[in-house]
């Protein structure tokens, strides 16, 4: 038994369209059946919409939402060096001072991250704080180490692109609190 429905929609251009669908029973069940002229509309739909979904992914992870940092590429982790080895300061909180110097030829924004680790090698805290070095020139980041009791600890200190990428190698140095 074949059975037919039409109805009445807008596409996408704003006309209206006529569809009709068949429906076919066969031993007391039944299902939808488009035409063939049907089907191979819903076909090119699908397509063009896994075309334009593909696209809007590449888009979205290859640049439209991200910004090239010039250090990653040139200078990996020698776009800054260490100008002295980190070193305590007296602020009001046990603090770590290190000087980088930049050797690219633009500003570059990096992260530098302090990492503090007991006579165990468990860390047992972190600080970071941002620097921005202009070309060849020298920074200075202040690393904060808030909340530990007093002791000697391990501190590790590097610096990392706003992406998260390496742009310093890394110091270690003991620090006493």
């Amino acid at each position: 038994m074949l059975l037919a429905t039409s109805f009445l929609f807008f596409n996408s251009q704003g006309n209206c369209e006529q569809v009709t669908k068949h429906r076919r029973t066969f031993f007391h069940k039944s299902f939808w059946a488009p035409t063939a002229s049907q089907a191979a509309v819903s076909i090119q739909r699908t397509r063009a919409q896994i075309v334009a979904l593909s696209m809007a992914l590449c888009v979205a992870a290859f640049g439209a939402t991200q910004t090239a940092y010039a250090e990653t590429f040139v200078a990996g982790t020698n776009a800054w060096t260490f100008v002295q080895a980190p070193t305590p300061v007296v602020l009001a909180e046990p603090t770590l001072a290190t000087a980088f110097g930049n050797h690219l030829n633009v500003n570059v924004t990096g992260v530098v991250m302090l990492v503090l680790r007991n006579h165990s090698g468990q860390t047992v805290g972190y600080s970071a704080s941002t620097l921005v070095i202009g070309p060849n020139q020298i920074g200075t980041a202040y690393n904060v180490a808030f909340g530990l009791s007093p002791g000697s600890y391990n501190a590790t200190v590097f610096a990392t692109s706003t992406a998260g990428i390496a742009i310093s190698t890394s110091s270690s140095v003991l620090f006493t609190i």
